[in-house]
């Protein structure tokens, strides 16, 4: 007799990522048993025919969140909506009222107790409340934070960590191309990005690793600037023309000094691309000794699903309340994902 049993899961958000999100849970033996979004063109449509599975699943896509949250014994509910915590502050609460376990792609979530110490600390006690965890993870969990992390633990003395992250905010969606600035012109760009004191998540994900790392943050800081192509470029996701003189994206560059004595960068570059650009991560950890890694062409939007379906069973196992990922253990695969009886 088997000691385990599936993971029941509700998805909130059934767009580029979470139609993703569909096949790898599938595949992992994950059971889904709700889905919700609000775009109208999703609405009432079977998930199997929206994930274009080629087959149904006999799961209407909602956007009552409330009747599916109620109606469902879920174990967890993967929110894949919002790029920023004000945004998806609300949902979460609402995921986490029902004493629901959480896992978020929500950039601004992923270590937000000092860029949101108000909304942090809220959901922290909600989650603790309601008996519950909330976690955000994605691409930034393993390529940003543990990644650079793993590489450390074989450094006997770091100087100085550098990080490159490029992506396409084409692949994710309207919420992280609004929040890199896409379409602005440079005036606007200025006032609606530079100037906004709210910093991107390349800030969280350095403050992740420091604290990953065992470091404390001395001071840190961010410049963000508009980025442009050389021609014009199609963004189906703004369902427009970019020309030249419009930003295609965001640079963020994040510079943090620590009290140990060790200066991390990390860049930033996620724009609409030209045709031939590819997405990069590259580390180099500077020290005694120094080591390089470069990773050309990851599928960023296939390994945030991935790494998402993958911390399901830590985020199961982990104490109610609002654990970020530098407290979870190290990322784990798994061939497929149950839950102890």
């Amino acid at each position: 007799m088997s000691n385990t049993q599936k993971v029941k899961v509700i998805l909130w958000g059934c767009g580029n990522m979470g139609q993703i999100m569909v096949n790898y849970l599938l595949q992992k033996n994950v059971q889904i048993i709700g889905a919700i979004d609000r775009n109208p063109a999703r609405v009432g449509k079977d998930l199997g025919d929206v994930a274009n599975l080629g087959y149904k699943l006999n799961i209407k896509i909602s956007s009552d969140h409330e009747a599916v949250l109620s109606s469902s014994a879920a174990d967890l509910c993967i929110v894949g909506t919002r790029s920023t915590m004000e945004d998806v502050y609300p949902q979460l609460k609402a995921v986490v009222n029902h004493g629901i376990n959480v896992l978020t792609i929500c950039e601004k979530a992923f270590y937000s107790w000092n860029t949101n110490p108000e909304l942090s600390n809220k959901l922290n006690a909600l989650a603790r409340k309601n008996n519950c965890t909330v976690t955000a993870s994605g691409i930034q969990d393993i390529y940003y934070v543990n990644l650079a992390a793993i590489i450390a633990s074989s450094t006997q003395k770091i100087d100085r960590i550098y990080g490159l992250s490029t992506y396409n905010v084409d692949d994710y969606g309207q919420a992280l191309a609004q929040v890199h600035g896409v379409g602005l012109s440079e005036e606007q760009f200025k006032q609606d990005i530079s100037s906004d004191t709210a910093p991107s998540f390349g800030w969280n994900a350095g403050e992740a690793l420091a604290s990953r790392l065992g470091m404390t943050i001395k001071s840190i800081h961010e410049k963000k600037v508009p980025v442009y192509n050389k021609q014009d470029v199609y963004s189906k996701t703004m369902g427009t023309t970019l020309g030249t003189n419009q930003a295609a994206g965001m640079k963020s560059s994040v510079f943090i000094t620590t009290y140990q004595g060790t200066v991390i960068e990390f860049d930033t570059v996620g724009k609409v691309y030209e045709p031939g650009e590819i997405d990069v991560t590259n580390w180099s950890l500077e020290g005694e000794p120094t080591t390089t890694v470069n990773i050309s062409s990851p599928a960023t939007p296939q390994l945030t699903c991935a790494t998402i379906v993958n911390r399901i069973p830590h985020v199961l196992d982990a104490p109610a309340g609002f654990y970020t990922i530098d407290k979870l253990p190290s990322p784990e695969f798994h061939h497929f994902i149950s839950k102890s009886l």
